[in-house]
């Protein structure tokens, strides 16, 4: 019976050695938050960048106030999301993505005298999920 078990693990050990390397090396790749391509033996890391901002144009032509205050605004924005990927010290996620920013905007009028702007931000830049937030500005 010691013999049997011992032959039957003796094969079952050959049998799985040319899967352990594969197997180790998807489990390293992934790790490295890359993919594993089989048919190219190779580990695959993929990070891109998606910037998606809608700009009330036809807003800001006309009232140079709006527009400094949604430049600001688009401006502190895209610097927040960007300043962690071009910072040294920051480990960006690679295989994470893509990462993303995402600003909306819908109007509401008040009055012909009050308007707000709310803006709607996405973010992603590699946790377990994005982030929404919103921002309003009011004239």
């Amino acid at each position: 019976m010691r013999t049997l078990r011992r032959i039957a693990l003796v094969v079952l050990a050959v049998l799985l050695l040319p899967v352990l390397p594969t197997s180790a090396q998807e489990d390293a790749c992934f790790q490295k938050g890359g993919t594993w391509n089989p048919d190219e033996q190779r580990c695959i890391l993929l990070t891109s960048l998606e910037i998606d901002i809608h700009y009330p144009l036809e807003l800001t032509t006309e009232h140079a106030v709006i527009e400094q205050a949604v430049d600001a605004f688009i401006h502190d924005a895209r610097s927040a999301f960007l300043a962690p990927l071009v910072e040294s010290s920051f480990p960006v996620p690679i295989g994470a993505g893509p990462l993303a920013l995402s600003i909306d905007y819908e109007t509401f009028n008040f009055s012909e005298d009050v308007l707000s702007l709310k803006f709607t931000i996405y973010d992603y830049t590699g946790g377990a999920h994005g982030n929404t937030t919103f921002r309003t500005l009011t004239f």
